[in-house]
């Protein structure tokens, strides 16, 4: 389907129009049987159907592939690129040559919440090293490697040890936080 959709639009690009035999395999592959001037409709009834297929079906499914590592053959084209990446990009190309605007736009959603997903990881994952970092620091003088934030009894506001402030050393008059 997606090689069928990038064919139409490269025909389209290289001849100004259509083929009379691309009407007739239209026909037979789609109800409308109808071809769009400089848009991709692929096997689907219009091009905004195409982008509703590619977002629905196939781009969610590619990109939770790539994203997780996961692949259907272990042989990869080049020695890098495995068949999961190959496909993802030939859908986001169809998907762009059906000019949908709805369908780019759906497509920009989808890749903004992977990739607030992936730096929300990120950040959360370097949080939890600097932690596990300000437990095994080295100590000040006064600090107890052993004690716990409430029990240390190094003398600082901020203590060097854990990394934060003492809960009883920063506390305003009415008890919250400075």
């Amino acid at each position: 389907m997606m090689l069928y959709s990038l064919f139409q639009v490269g025909i389209w690009r290289f001849l100004g129009h259509y083929p009379q035999w691309m009407y007739r395999i239209q026909e037979i592959i789609s109800a409308s049987g109808r071809l769009f001037d400089k848009r991709a409709s692929g096997f689907a009834y219009e091009p905004s159907w195409l982008a509703h297929q590619l977002n629905m079906v196939y781009l969610p499914i590619l990109l939770a592939l790539v994203f997780s590592g996961q692949t259907i053959l272990k042989r990869k084209l080049f020695g890098k690129f495995s068949i999961e990446i190959i496909l993802l990009l030939l859908a986001m190309a169809s998907l762009l040559v059906s000019f949908s605007r709805i369908g780019w736009i759906t497509m920009i959603a989808m890749i903004s919440f992977i990739l607030f997903r992936l730096v929300n990881k990120l950040v959360n994952d370097i949080a939890k090293n600097v932690n596990l970092q300000a437990k095994y620091k080295t100590y000040e003088p006064g600090c107890a490697k052993d004690l716990t934030l409430d029990e240390c009894d190094c003398g600082n506001d901020w203590c060097p040890a854990f990394g934060r402030h003492h809960p009883d050393k920063s506390r305003s008059k009415n008890g919250w936080a400075l």
